[in-house]
């Protein structure tokens, strides 16, 4: 505050009789609970969205953990083709037509195990983001919180 609106402030105070200035620190009072009461209701809003971000944190992270899972079965399948594709090739002059169907597994199996893996990686770069954003919103919420209990405090007297 500024040295003039504290004069101003002294001066309009020092005018006032007892009654008014009673009257006046209760409507500040009044005034000061209301605001706080929006600062808390503001505390609700951000603790919810944490929640609302960590919860949906939580199911990016289930997603991940089945895509991996999918991932490795692709892998192991694919691996298993891929011996038996080596085995068919040896014996290719032999069985040309068992060969061809081999092969046509073994490209099957790739585009899978490809597009298995892009999912993985999709959704480990879904869960950093989400796990930025998460600690961003902890770290804002905190921030407020201190604000907003310092604030109410003021408002309140509890200092």
């Amino acid at each position: 505050m500024s040295a003039e609106f504290e004069a101003r402030s002294r001066i309009a105070e020092a005018g006032l009789s007892e009654k008014q200035k009673t009257k006046l620190n209760k409507a500040q009072a009044k005034e000061g609970k209301k605001v706080a009461k929006v600062i808390k209701a503001e505390g609700k809003a951000e603790k919810k969205a944490l929640d609302d971000a960590v919860k949906e944190l939580a199911e990016i992270q289930k997603l991940q953990k089945v895509a991996v899972r999918e991932e490795g079965k692709l892998y192991a399948s694919y691996s298993k083709v891929l011996r038996e594709f080596h085995k068919i090739e040896l014996e290719f002059l032999a069985a040309r037509t068992k060969y061809e169907r081999a092969q046509a597994a073994l490209r099957a199996q790739e585009d899978e195990r490809e597009a298995a893996k892009q999912h993985a990686q999709e959704a480990t770069e879904m869960l950093q983001e989400k796990n930025r954003e998460v600690e961003w919103l902890r770290a804002q919420k905190a921030v407020d919180d201190r604000e907003r209990g310092a604030k109410i405090r003021q408002l309140t007297g509890k200092a």
